[in-house]
């Protein structure tokens, strides 16, 4: 099969036609890919910042959706050509950016029916990450002030959705141009990072006295303008790990591994085929330009989600 791998940590990319087809064991399906997500994860784990703990060459890409090409003699509830979608990590063999991906039964879910499988494929990692964040870790409850940073990007906007599912009051910031795409998701209010000089206090100018919960998508120091944000006894999860102030009287996050969930995948589905939460894409990509969906990925830029169209 083709997949697009690294040799070592650090290593350039490279499109590899001659990988071998994973096997299924008795609990394993093997997923035909037609589509896989793309993230700053990715990056992580090519330069060896996240260690995956596989062999060399080590197939990028965590996440995607397709068809099943086989399943094991132990696997039940899913069948030959099946649509399916799953978060791979702890990885099992080999990522999702290729032809072909092997991963525990544990981690798949029935696509969701009302979107298409490239839609689908942008889902996962992001769906995953922003659900654990803001209800597992976060606890987000009804009228609480929830503050979502990088709020168009595609953990952000999915996390502006699911909190305001729960009744949470959602700010959002993000540039100017993502003004009246993260209201119609429906984020109160929208704070443009671009023009401020000091983001906190502008946050604390749209809500006064702090806001209770920060999911943190941002790399780099102005992360730290969140912390200030926060009410006291406030929380925040730093999905980026990128903060590095102590503020005495909130509590921060920012050692959690998401792992893969089929349950909490079919929990997602549901609600995108519910009306309740969509997918934006901001690139389809195709299969031979995937070291230019990540280079896109890394500008910090899109709206969405950015996918690799496989097959």
């Amino acid at each position: 099969m083709r997949g697009w791998a690294i040799n070592g940590y650090g290593g350039e990319i490279v499109l590899m036609d001659d990988l071998p087809v994973p096997a299924p064991g008795p609990r394993d399906v093997l997923i035909r890919m037609r589509s896989a997500e793309v993230g700053i994860w990715d990056e992580l784990v090519r330069t060896g910042a996240c260690n995956v703990a596989r062999s060399f060459p080590l197939v990028l890409g965590l996440g995607g959706a397709g068809t099943i090409a086989a399943v094991g003699a132990q696997v039940e509830g899913f069948a030959k050509d099946q649509y399916v979608y799953a978060y791979n990590y702890p990885l099992a063999d080999n990522g999702s950016w290729a032809e072909y991906m092997l991963v525990p039964d544990s981690y798949v879910a029935r696509v969701p029916t009302s979107i298409a499988l490239m839609e689908a494929g942008g889902l996962p990692i992001a769906g995953l990450s922003a659900y654990e964040a803001l209800i597992d870790l976060l606890g987000v409850k009804e009228d609480e002030i929830v503050l979502v940073s990088a709020g168009a990007g595609g953990v952000g906007h999915l996390a502006v959705q699911i909190a305001s599912l729960f009744g949470a009051r959602v700010g959002a910031t993000a540039s100017r141009r993502n003004r009246d795409f993260l209201a119609d998701l429906g984020a109160e209010a929208v704070i443009d990072y671009t023009d401020e000089d000091d983001l906190a206090k502008a946050i604390l100018a749209v809500f006064p006295g702090g806001v209770d919960k920060v999911l943190n998508c941002v790399r780099g120091e102005d992360a730290n303008d969140y912390v200030w944000a926060l009410k006291e006894g406030g929380k925040m999860v730093d999905l980026t790990g990128s903060v590095s102030v102590d503020r005495p009287g909130v509590e921060i996050i920012s050692h959690h591994v998401v792992r893969g969930n089929g349950a909490r995948l079919a929990e997602l589905a549901r609600l995108v085929d519910d009306g309740a939460l969509q997918v934006a894409l901001h690139d389809i990509v195709p299969f031979a330009d995937a070291q230019d969906a990540l280079d896109e990925v890394l500008t910090g830029h899109v709206r969405g989600k950015v996918v690799l169209r496989i097959m």
